[in-house]
């Protein structure tokens, strides 16, 4: 049967009664726990029950002890084991086992020419000193007569078999006693070349070394080795730079990176031309490889590489191997193929500031200095050695190439000490609903000299997309991959990232227990860690992180905006800012019944008809125009009901009309004559604090924000001529009140709690500066320490111009003083005043009285009290006693870093 719809008529207002939740604390903390989650450099940053500590670098490196950590490319047997010897092999790795008490013994029946053992450092290594440690117990004796060789691990061009070259760097000179020994290294036949920080020595103490080969020269009965050590120079920072490769092997590493002119490859090079072979620690087989040409850029012509290290170091050496045509003896292999000459070539240094001049494609958008200009004479090895600088990226440079250029190896040392700077970050971290975050507070050992610092971003959720995949990797559009043959699709990559409510990394917060600088309330949070040091002998140890924070007020949000966004200088204008509360999408509703429909529904429910009524919840979608669907007690007899949300907001919704019908109908005659309540529109008015007394359902919200009932504007000037205006709470004028702040700032008591309505506060000042920002937060006066901030509804929407200023025509404006004043002490008129107001904050001001003759007759003191509109006094004495009566000038001179100003005014003096 159909529906009467004519008896559909009546229209039931419903209200909604909004549950205030008390602001409770709900601070985060994180500990070491926690911390050991987040993206660090594992190894330069250690997380332990300590804390988070940082590496200190020392002045050498033992390149034995870390073996294990390395691994480069076998030549032939050579490299195949980190210990390698062909009598008792079982024992070769104790040489290198860091413990002087075991030992590696040959077989004493095994021939002469088999006692030698040979160490794979696993990378090549910059070492000045190769020691050989040996026992000196019952069965176990120095050897007497033995050689220690050494090499860098460069294959030999042309070999049959895989060979290496080792060359002797020492031996006893008289059977050998001592239990250590040790031997210098030195690299010789260097050519000249000039540049700045250059070690230009012929011989150097030092030299490649990847092979240590220990060979007996004569038997010695019960001969042992216990230890082989090599000294390196530093600690190599290019061995942990997150390259391409690193990265590609999962190979541990600090982060950062390297690039070059890659796309300016030489033909035929491969991989041998990748800023990755500078920084593998390995020369015997891969280089550097470009062909470069003087195209007037340097940029433009590829002989370059930039090296990002991914922390600021202090980094005091570097030490660079070019292939230099006819001139390097170690590459063996490499001198086979043309070199370019090197002949003028540059490093340059930066501690990763900013640069709006720099190439972002070839150095990065960072500002560097000149380490070095060199120029060469067919030098192949470039030793660089200057105070500790700090550095996160090092850039080199062939400024005009002409041939095919090679290199090796670049490796950068860092100084004795602490680092200058690195950081942990987090991941996106839940903050387990919306927070109100106040402020962040830090634990640790912070000593004189250091200091951490915090980055935050936060944001309220994500967004999937979906990415469309061939088989081969390469990305495409979801309708070039439904056009695809099914055996050439790949995979459908479902992805979240973030929304659009994700703020850009906050200023620092430098101090524990600073107010937060991100956007809240949030849902989410990304926190990234500073640990800094001024001193390199001490660095600060992190052991907890706090944000504390509180249930928000207004859980999406409140948003302001400021009109008029431009003002005259230094003029009283009217301005209004206006606070939007936003809304969630979905508002929770719990739709009960009054006594009378619920009696009504009950005798139904026992006669039968309907099931036994009960309260139940609804999800309305507050957006315009969306399709809901509505669960509610009387859905058994009227089967699915439905309706369409059209929102009369613009940005908090106040009001939702919604046109209900019923779509699957059931004998519902008798109930519409009992009930009298067909419904056919319902509004539903979101106003707090009213109810009508209806005989009709009542909805409820069941979770709802906290709200607010006072306001603090801090004005961007002293509020000297403040004037308060009016409030207005969803255009309706309330009785607001106004509290007195001693900073200046405009604090407001409303006459009621706002939850959904915008709130327009009207008001006067003055502005001098330009931009004028306007900082709002919004609280419970009951709870005043539960502040959230007013974010600005769009960028700059917080800020009001002043034209004036920007144009920078004056230093002061609205210039007063007395034309003339009688210092007679009788009361009236005994004092001179200047006042004046300061458009810019950075302004020296010297005023100064002067007889028409020129002699300086006084000078006014600045006041005590500070104020963007000072007044200069004098009380017309002079040595204690009154001027002489005539006309003297006042002079007031302005003066600022870029610019001074003057101006003249005549007083005179009566009595």
């Amino acid at each position: 049967m159909g529906i009467d719809m004519k008896r559909l008529s009546r229209i039931l207002t419903l209200s909604v009664l909004l549950i205030a939740i008390p602001a409770i604390g709900q601070d985060l903390i994180f500990d070491t726990d926690e911390f050991a989650s987040w993206q660090y450099p594992a190894g330069l940053v250690n997380v332990t029950d300590e804390g988070v500590t940082v590496k200190r670098f020392g002045a050498t490196e033992n390149a034995v002890a870390d073996i294990d950590d390395h691994s480069s490319i076998t030549i032939g047997q050579f490299g195949s084991r980190p210990a390698r010897t062909p009598t008792n092999q079982f024992s070769a790795d104790r040489i290198r086992d860091q413990d002087e008490t075991t030992y590696w013994k040959p077989n004493p029946n095994d021939p002469l020419q088999l006692w030698w053992i040979e160490l794979d450092l696993g990378r090549v290594v910059v070492a000045d000193k190769v020691r050989v440690i040996f026992p000196d117990e019952e069965g176990a004796r120095p050897f007497s007569f033995f050689s220690v060789f050494a090499s860098p691990g460069i294959p030999v061009f042309g070999s049959i078999q895989p060979q290496i070259v080792y060359e002797r760097i020492g031996r006893p000179i008289n059977n050998n006693t001592s239990q250590v020994v040790e031997f210098n290294l030195s690299m010789t036949g260097l050519n000249s070349a000039e540049g700045a920080h250059l070690d230009l020595s012929s011989t150097m103490n030092f030299d490649l070394v990847r092979f240590i080969r220990f060979e007996a020269t004569g038997a010695t009965p019960d001969a042992a080795l216990a230890e082989i050590e090599v000294d390196g120079v530093g600690f190599n920072l290019s061995s942990m730079v997150g390259t391409p490769t690193r990265r590609e092997d999962e190979e541990p590493h600090w982060g950062g990176t390297t690039w070059t002119s890659k796309d300016r490859d030489c033909e035929g090079c491969g991989k041998g031309s990748g800023a990755d072979e500078m920084l593998d620690e390995d020369v015997g087989f891969r280089t550097w490889t470009i062909e470069g040409s003087d195209k007037g850029d340097w940029r433009k012509s590829g002989v370059w590489q930039t090296i990002d290290f991914g922390s600021i170091f202090r980094i005091d050496r570097v030490i660079f191997f070019p292939i230099v045509a006819g001139r390097s003896p170690v590459i063996y292999g490499f001198e086979r193929d043309k070199q370019g000459s090197w002949s003028i070539f540059d490093f340059l240094t930066s501690d990763g500031s900013p640069s709006n001049r720099a190439d972002p494609v070839t150095e990065g958008p960072f500002h560097y200095d000149v380490l070095s200009q060199v120029e060469n004479s067919g030098r192949h090895m470039f030793d660089f050695r200057f105070p500790p600088l700090d550095m996160r990226l090092l850039l080199w440079r062939v400024t005009k190439p002409q041939q095919f250029h090679r290199a090796l190896q670049l490796f950068v040392y860092h100084a004795e000490g602490y680092p200058r700077q690195v950081e942990i970050e987090s991941d996106d971290l839940s903050l387990g609903g919306a927070r109100s975050i106040r402020r962040i507070e830090w634990e640790g050992e912070i000593p004189e000299g250091t200091r951490i610092e915090v980055d935050t971003q936060t944001g309220n959720g994500f967004d999937s997309i979906t990415r469309y995949f061939l088989v081969n990797g390469n990305e495409i559009t979801k309708q070039a991959w439904e056009a695809q043959r099914s055996r050439n699709r790949g995979p459908v990559v479902e992805e979240e990232v973030r929304d659009d409510t994700w703020s850009a990394w906050s200023d620092p917060h430098r101090f524990s227990g600073q107010e937060f600088q991100s956007p809240s309330p949030r849902r989410w949070m990304r926190a990234r860690v500073r640990l800094i040091s001024e001193d390199p002998n001490v660095m600060p140890i992190l052991r907890s992180l706090r944000i504390v924070a509180n249930l928000p007020l207004i859980a999406e949000g409140v948003s302001g905006i400021i009109s008029p966004n431009e003002a005259p200088l230094d003029s009283l204008q009217s301005f209004n800012y206006v606070i939007h509360p936003s809304l969630p999408a979905t508002v929770t509703l719990r739709h009960t019944l009054d006594r009378v429909a619920r009696s009504q529904l009950n005798r139904l429910a026992a006669s039968g008809r309907i099931p036994a009524v009960t309260d139940s919840l609804v999800n309305v979608t507050t957006d315009s125009l969306v399709r809901v669907s509505l669960t509610t007690p009387l859905r058994a007899a009227f089967g699915a009901m439905e309706s369409v949300a059209r929102t009369t907001f613009t940005m908090s919704p106040r009001r939702a009309i919604f046109d209900v019908r019923f779509v699957q109908g059931v004998d519902l005659h008798g109930m519409l004559d009992m009930l009298e309540a067909a419904v056919n529109d319902v509004t539903v008015t979101l106003d707090a604090g009213q109810q009508a007394a209806v005989r009709t359902p009542v909805l409820e919200l069941v979770e709802s924000d906290a709200g607010f009932n006072h306001i603090r504007i801090d004005l961007p000037e002293r509020a000297d001529s403040l004037s308060f205006g009016q409030v207005s709470v969803g255009g309706v004028p309330v009785e607001a009140t106004v509290e007195p702040s001693s900073d200046g700032a405009l604090l407001i008591n409303l006459p009621m709690t706002v939850l959904a309505d915008s709130v327009d506060v009207a008001f006067e000042t003055r502005l001098i500066r330009s931009p004028s920002v306007f900082r709002v937060d919004v609280s419970r006066a009951e709870d005043d320490d539960n502040a959230q901030g007013v974010v600005p509804l769009k960028f700059g929407a917080d800020q009001v111009h002043v034209p004036d200023v920007a144009m920078g025509r004056e230093l002061i404006t609205n210039f007063t003083h007395k034309v003339v004043f009688t210092p007679n002490s009788d009361g009236i008129n005994d004092t001179y005043e200047v006042a004046f107001t300061l458009v810019r904050p950075q302004v020296e001001v010297e005023i100064k009285i002067y007889s028409l003759d020129g002699q300086l007759v006084a000078e006014l003191n600045e006041p005590d009290i500070e104020s963007n509109r000072p007044v200069y006094t004098w009380d017309g004495l002079v040595g204690g006693k009154p001027v002489p009566p005539g006309v003297y000038l006042t002079r007031i001179e302005m003066k600022t870093d870029a610019r001074n100003q003057s101006m003249q005014k005549p007083l005179h003096v009566v009595y």
